[in-house]
């Protein structure tokens, strides 16, 4: 009997596997990694751009429409990815610098492997016990399918106490310690 019923479900799992993956191609992917270290917060994003959606993600990225992103048309697009953040910590709101960059070129986001890499930088409080952040990502919300995670380096003064998300991960609640 077990004979049979393997090869059934391993036929059903390679059946449903390509709707599991359908997201990367009608939706905008957003994953972001909060990294927590003393004093400092260093927020990483990498935005993958499914290609249905890339057409219309384009019109807003290359403001002149010749096919090629340019660095002041990437920094624009970096500082509205920016603009459509919200950060607090301990109750205060923060505004995260954006401190790197890098784009792919179009023919590979067409080709549905590219993705554009973003690093922000901001100031954590240093001192007392218990602390938390909030970061909402509200950037193409019509399109996006966010993913939100914390890092903290082993051996670090700080540790996580907590972790809340909203359904859909666009919003990120941590809570943590310092030592």
């Amino acid at each position: 009997m077990m004979q049979r019923v393997l090869p059934a479900a391993l036929s059903l799992l390679l059946i449903a596997q390509p709707a599991a993956f359908a997201h990367a191609i009608d939706e905008y992917v957003q994953r972001t990694v909060v990294s927590l270290d003393a004093g400092q917060m260093h927020i990483a994003m990498r935005l993958v751009p499914g290609v249905e959606v890339l057409d219309d993600l384009l019109r807003r990225i290359d403001a002149d429409a010749d096919g090629v992103l340019s660095a002041t048309e990437q920094r624009v697009y970096a500082q509205r990815v920016l603009g459509d953040i919200a950060l607090q910590i301990d109750g205060q709101p923060v505004e995260p610098v954006l401190v790197d960059l890098d784009f792919p070129s179009i023919e590979r986001m067409r080709e549905g492997l590219g993705e554009i890499r973003l690093a922000f930088n901001a100031s954590v409080r240093r001192g007392g016990k218990g602390h938390e952040f909030v970061l909402e990502n509200h950037h193409e919300a019509r399109v996006s399918a966010y993913l939100a995670n914390v890092s903290v380096a082993p051996g670090s003064a700080i540790h996580v106490t907590a972790q809340t998300r909203n359904r859909d991960q666009s919003s990120y609640r941590v809570a943590y310690t310092t030592e």
